[in-house]
């Protein structure tokens, strides 16, 4: 849906069609980003006839264009200056232009370290984060992946007592935020923030009642971060 600042408005992605009860066709939006009012992405799959296909739907203000992608995207994230990044399973994307194109990751990540990738944050034209869990690993197999100009750095995340998992990667400027759950009892689950230091990331403490986190982070400002656990909007602030 599109906000046009009076009301919102549903501008349907012509050919793609909803989804079918009963059947489950249809397409399944996983993330959006929208940079402008004549400038915005949407990422997901189409599932028809039990066969799933990635596609990225850009909207120009007046309608929509298809482009096609191998794998579905789970995360993207964008810039004004073009940059367009998404991440999907074991696969870093990135459109050119014209189409999405996978991004070869470091001979690190080849059999048997592979990741599986969660989200991505783009600092600018130069730098972006990916966070990702290390498949086949025992016990905390979750890092964060940078590339810098054309090079790569690998960080890993600190070790926490039964961890669920990090959800979702942000920040501004140089200040980076991870977010994430760890249970602490039957059916209960904990928030977990990581704040990228420079040089590596150390756990953010939050209050043990607040649990079960709804979505991702977004910092708006460097010192200033936002979450949501269930009915909690939970913020860290250096001020």
């Amino acid at each position: 849906r599109v906000w046009d600042g009076t009301s919102w408005s549903n501008p349907q992605p012509p050919g793609l069609g909803a989804a079918q009860a009963g059947r489950g066709d249809g397409v399944f939006i996983t993330d959006i980003e929208a940079l402008a009012a004549d400038d915005a992405w949407a990422v997901g799959l189409i599932h028809r006839n039990d066969v799933n296909r990635g596609v990225g739907l850009h909207y120009n203000g007046t309608g929509w264009q298809k482009h096609e992608v191998d794998r579905y995207l789970e995360d993207i994230e964008a810039r004004a200056s073009g940059q367009l990044w998404g991440v999907g399973g074991r696969r870093v994307m990135r459109f050119d232009g014209t189409s999405w194109r996978r991004v070869r990751l470091p001979d690190y990540f080849s059999t048997p370290r592979r990741v599986s990738f969660r989200a991505v944050h783009v600092v600018n034209d130069n730098e972006v984060w990916f966070l990702g869990r290390r498949e086949r690993r025992r016990g905390n197999g979750w890092i964060t992946l940078r590339r810098i100009g054309r090079a790569w750095e690998i960080h890993r995340l600190p070790p926490v007592e039964k961890l669920e998992g990090y959800t979702d990667i942000d920040g501004a400027d140089d200040d980076l935020w991870v977010v994430g759950e760890a249970t602490v009892g039957e059916a209960r689950s904990r928030t977990l923030g990581l704040r990228w230091d420079g040089t590596a990331w150390k756990t953010v403490p939050v209050e043990e009642a607040v649990a079960n986190l709804e979505g991702g982070v977004e910092v708006p400002a460097p010192g200033d971060a936002w979450a949501l656990a269930f009915d909690v909007l939970l913020r860290a602030c250096d001020q």
